[in-house]
């Protein structure tokens, strides 16, 4: 079997058939679809059942408690056949030559990885003229060139976007620790697959159709949702390391985004009405790596007034920190 097809579902009952309508209407035949029910509470969990009973030589259905998306995905990923994992979530849709195309660069190919582009919809389902944008040469492209990417921006973070290798993914790992993770749950686990893949493919073409829906589980906010500058980019610096390829600029390029995404954070926080923000900003500012994020602060290439923002932040001025976001 060439594809497995992962889908987390959680409470889409309004977009759950338009989803696995897409995959069944692929102009290509040799994949499996994994439903991974996580908990849901409304009709989600019995149409997954229902579609399976139509679609046996197809489809398997996991129903598990509700623990998250990263949860879901692992429990897909410990079930699959396929040589090749493609996740979809849940309130999207995939273009019906997709899995055809992939097939044929595989087999031109042999790429361990595939990217390619998503192209945004509205809540009913209408494409609208929005697409991804990836600054990569079409076709084959060497590792360095994907690792220099994914330091300086977040647009190869998506596993929606990727169609890679099943060995790749380090599936035997336990993920549990990382469940309350809200924000970069996909460069978390896109980690493995960048260190661990030799060929990269890209193709610029629109093979994803990407739902903005507010309530589904890439979407959701919680308290938890600053922890993870403790741990995603860390482990991607670590991985850096690891791999020989923490020179000069590549340091740069990390801390550079790196302190944009603690910039995001503490803006966010600072916005937010949580009563106990100013404990949050100093747990923000005692992690390792933000610490040491702050001797890059002068030469990144962040606008004058996110400086100064980060300024206050790393001297604990929080009160002009409030002052003057609420100026923003």
């Amino acid at each position: 079997m060439l594809f497995s097809i992962i889908v987390p579902v959680y409470n889409v009952e309004l977009y759950l058939n338009e989803c696995l309508t897409s995959i069944l209407n692929q102009q290509y035949n040799d994949y499996e679809i994994i439903l991974v029910d996580d908990g849901s509470i409304d009709n989600s969990g019995i149409m997954c059942d229902e579609f399976a009973k139509k679609n046996k030589d197809k489809c398997k259905v996991i129903h598990k408690i509700n623990q998250g998306l990263i949860s879901a995905r692992r429990v897909g990923l410990k079930e699959a056949k396929g040589d090749y994992i493609i996740f979809v979530d849940s309130d999207d849709m995939i273009r019906s030559d997709m899995l055809k195309q992939l097939a044929t660069t595989i087999k031109e190919t042999s790429s361990d990885v595939i990217i390619y582009q998503w192209q945004n919809m509205d809540m009913n389902g209408n494409l609208l003229n929005y697409h991804s944008y990836l600054e990569l040469p079409e076709g084959n492209i060497n590792k360095e060139k994907i690792i220099e990417t994914v330091l300086a921006s977040s647009s190869l973070n998506s596993l929606c976007l990727k169609t890679c290798k099943r060995v790749l993914f380090d599936i035997d790992i336990d993920y549990s620790e990382f469940y309350y993770i809200q924000n970069a749950e996909d460069l978390l686990q896109s980690i493995p697959i960048f260190e661990n893949a030799k060929t990269f493919t890209y193709i610029p073409e629109s093979f994803y159709f990407y739902r903005t829906n507010p309530t589904s589980l890439t979407h959701k906010i919680g308290k938890n949702q600053y922890k993870n500058l403790d741990v995603v980019r860390p482990r991607l610096h670590k991985m850096i390391k690891r791999l020989n390829l923490n020179n000069q600029e590549n340091q740069l390029t990390f801390f550079n985004t790196y302190l944009d995404c603690i910039f995001t954070t503490v803006v966010q926080v600072c916005s937010s009405n949580d009563k106990t923000k100013n404990n949050i900003l100093e747990e923000i500012s005692s992690y390792s790596k933000v610490h040491e994020a702050k001797k890059y602060l002068k030469d990144s290439k962040l606008g004058f007034k996110s400086k100064i923002i980060l300024w206050l932040f790393y001297k604990k001025f929080y009160r002009l920190l409030y002052i003057l976001i609420k100026l923003k």
